[in-house]
């Protein structure tokens, strides 16, 4: 069975728990086992997942009080920076301005809306995904690795959001994979889907179509593409500057 599990796939419990109730497959499922789904922090479902044998109760404090001041922090962040500098958009790039003053708006926007991403990235993955698991005691934790030291855009997209990595691997990257389709199309496919998926939680967002997320996102690959083959050409693959 170990040989058959690989990692981001079905776990040998949920395989011998299948093989267990094959004569009787309706008491795999049931009520709970969905609502519990539903509650926790992940997008594969599965019919047993590892868990905790009890809540820590002094780390489960911690994450409840550090949730909220996260997505305080956010929206002061945002609204004390980001929109301000926002509603000055228009006197800076529709007006004269010289370049200089173009490029350092631009520059200020840039780091306030990444400052408040970063902490928007804190208030879901390191507080809600947290307190979530440990209220309802699920024992993997694993939500993100180092996607700060990535040295491709590539590295950073597998390591920044695992649970929704393991959901494309799984039910998109796999079963296409099986079906014999060029993993360059795949890889395609993937971000398109994701795009369309960013640009429809935008759009509701801001009540509006637009479709900067959608093509953003949809060139992701064409990116990786293109960076993989500089710094294949420059000999850069070990080096940091990716990172940058």
């Amino acid at each position: 069975y170990e040989e058959m599990f690989q990692e981001n796939q079905i776990s040998k419990n949920n395989f011998l728990l299948l093989l267990h109730h094959r004569q009787t497959p309706t008491k795999l499922i049931s009520p709970h086992h969905f609502l519990y789904y539903l509650a926790i922090p992940t997008f594969n479902f599965q019919l047993r997942y590892a868990k905790k044998e009890k809540i820590d109760v002094p780390t489960c404090i911690k994450r409840l009080i550090e949730l909220p001041l996260w997505v305080m922090l956010f929206f002061c962040s945002v609204a004390y920076f980001v929109v301000p500098m926002l509603q000055e958009s228009d006197k800076i790039f529709l007006e004269e301005s010289n370049i200089q003053e173009k490029i350092s708006f631009f520059i200020r926007l840039a780091m306030s809306c990444t400052f408040s991403w970063i902490i928007m990235f804190m208030a879901v993955f390191q507080g809600w995904c947290q307190a979530v698991s440990e209220v309802l005691r699920l024992a993997d934790r694993r939500f993100y690795l180092d996607w700060w030291n990535s040295r491709k855009i590539s590295e950073y997209w597998r390591l920044w959001n695992l649970p929704i990595h393991s959901f494309f691997l799984i039910h998109v990257s796999n079963p296409l994979t099986s079906l014999g389709i060029n993993r360059h199309v795949i890889n395609t496919v993937v971000f398109v889907i994701s795009a369309i998926f960013h640009e429809y939680v935008i759009s509701l967002a801001v009540k509006k179509l637009c479709v900067w997320t959608l093509i953003t996102f949809s060139l992701q690959y064409f990116y990786i593409l293109f960076e993989t083959a500089f710094m294949k050409f420059f000999k850069l693959e070990k080096s940091m500057i990716g990172n940058y």
